[in-house]
This record gives C-alpha cells, sequence and structure tokens, in this order.
C-alpha cells in the first residue's frame, strides 16, 4: 500500500521486499535495530527530496510488479499454464 501510494518507506534488511526496492531507489533499507532505524527516519524526515524521491520510485515498483494490471496477467497465466496440463 505505501508504494501503491508513493509513502517513502524504510525497511529492515530482513524484510523479504527490501533487496527489490533497494535495488530500484524505492525504499531505504537498515538494519533491525531501533538506532538504525531511528537514524533513516530522522535522515528521511529531513530530505524532502530524497522523500518524493523514493514515494516516485515506489509508486514505478508498484505499477510493475503488482498493480492490479500485473496481479490479473498473471494469475490469468497460471490459470491458463492450470488449464494446459489437465
Amino acid at each position: 500500500e505505501a508504494a501503491a501510494t508513493g509513502t517513502p518507506m524504510i525497511l529492515t534488511d530482513e524484510c523479504g521486499l527490501a533487496e527489490d526496492l533497494s535495488a530500484a531507489d524505492a525504499a531505504v533499507v537498515t538494519a533491525p535495530t531501533v538506532a538504525s532505524f531511528r537514524e533513516a527516519m530522522l535522515k528521511l524526515a529531513a530530505d524532502p527530496q530524497r522523500r518524493r524521491e523514493l514515494g516516485a520510485n515506489a509508486q514505478r515498483v508498484h505499477r510493475k510488479l503488482w498493480s492490479t494490471e500485473k496481479l490479473a496477467e498473471d494469475l490469468t497465466g497460471h490459470y491458463l499454464e492450470a488449464i494446459h496440463e489437465r
């Protein structure tokens, strides 16, 4: 939901999406500690341009991977594959 709305995200490196979102410059990835998360929050709070960049990149990733259209396309592919395997 955050990606869809262009909300800047901070994730821990234990999150399954962290690597992909970090590679797309769509999220800040930090260690799973209070100090690391706090530092990331403070940096992001002080940098409105960075928040805009992260949000815009997150929306692009969302459209590419998780939009309704993309999910429908993937689901249709799975159904067609299942039908042909019968």
